[in-house]
């Protein structure tokens, strides 16, 4: 019984990413993406966190809005022409994320962050809060989606008149794919200069950091991990990505602009290290701690 319901929930597995790979799946994703509201973003994770975790103090207050993280990037949002209700939350998240739109006001924007880098390094926290937020203000999560979806629609009309429907299905989840890739490394390098563009000196130097405490990570990771990772710290399968090496080059050329004078102790990683490091170790042990309630 236990082995039929294993290949019922693999099945089922299957068949979702399958049809997410679909027109239908994106559309949904856009749709998702302009309705949400706070209840309905993992609700059970949050009450496992909630009831359980004693980590990252007091989770009830990582779950509403970080009040003084909000005070202080109002200007911004309001100059950068963002939606009046958007969010800034501190959650047991990796480094920073966010969801919503700017355009469809009636769903739920929020911008996510680590309260350890909020606390430890405020620069840091800000940079990232403004690369997450591009992609609120460009609408990225129905654009993309949709974008994507048109794509792979065309295709199978196109594939339709040439084979049959089932080699037409299998080119119109490919090409849909390969154009959700595109679409969205364009968005990335995107966000990427939005960033940098509006950042502070202090941010624009964080931003950095955080590029170059990847391509070190992945160095040291290569001896183990060479499939996957190359001699220079990139991913050797993100062929779509820019590279982490063209990306610190964007930040070089935009100090070098603003004539910013660093010194050799402003490129140390040992505080973005260390925040990375105790980041990621305290969302493992949430998760380790949380695992079989939810």
């Amino acid at each position: 019984m236990s082995s039929l319901s294993n290949l019922t929930e693999l099945s089922m597995y299957i068949a979702k990413d399958l049809i997410d790979l679909t027109p239908i799946g994106y559309v949904y994703d856009a749709y998702k993406q302009s309705t949400q509201s706070p209840s309905a973003v993992n609700p059970e994770m949050q009450r496992a966190f909630e009831k359980k975790s004693t980590l990252l103090g007091n989770l009830k207050d990582a779950f509403t809005p970080e009040v003084k993280l909000n005070e202080k990037m109002k200007s911004f949002f309001e100059t950068e022409g963002f939606r009046k209700d958007i969010v800034i939350e501190e959650r047991p998240v990796i480094g920073a994320s966010s969801l919503g739109t700017n355009y469809f006001t009636s769903g739920y924007a929020a911008i996510w962050i680590s309260s350890i880098f909020v606390k430890d390094s405020p620069a840091t926290a800000t940079y990232m809060i403004k690369e997450c937020a591009y992609r609120i203000r460009a609408n990225s999560y129905v654009v993309n989606p949709t974008v994507v979806s048109i794509i792979s629609i065309a295709s199978f009309i196109l594939c339709s008149s040439v084979m049959t429907s089932l080699p037409a299905f299998l080119v119109c989840c490919t090409v849909a794919y390969i154009a959700n890739k595109v679409v969205n490394s364009i968005t990335k390098t995107n966000e990427i200069k939005y960033a940098i563009e509006k950042s502070t000196d202090k941010e624009l130097i964080a931003g950095r950091n955080i590029q170059s405490y990847f391509v070190q990570k992945y160095k040291e990771a290569y001896e183990r991990d060479q499939f996957w990772l190359t001699p220079e710290g990139e991913e050797r399968f993100e062929f779509f990505l820019p590279t982490r090496q063209s990306i610190i080059a964007r930040f070089d050329a935009e100090i070098s602009r603003r004539d910013i004078k660093v010194k050799a102790k402003d490129f140390d990683l040992t505080k973005i290290t260390k925040c990375m490091g105790a980041t990621i170790e305290a969302y493992n042990k949430l998760v380790e701690e949380v695992e079989g309630t939810i």
